[in-house]
């Protein structure tokens, strides 16, 4: 974590691609960071996420209230 930004870095270890849901107990504003452009798309606590083989995604999660 940095300040009120905790970052979780999550790899598809697969050579399949992967539906899953992210549980993590952090409660705040999540986003999901592109590591190739910086660019932040906004994440939902119950979304199912897909990563494709062997892909790498970053989230971001500020507890500033």
């Amino acid at each position: 974590s940095k300040g009120t930004d905790h970052y979780y870095i999550i790899f598809n270890e697969e050579t399949s691609a992967v539906k899953t849901k992210i549980k993590i107990a952090v409660q705040g504003n999540r986003q999901w960071l592109n590591p190739k452009t910086a660019e932040a798309v906004a994440a939902h606590e119950n979304e199912i996420v897909e990563f494709l083989p062997q892909e790498l995604k970053i989230l971001r999660i500020n507890t500033m209230k």
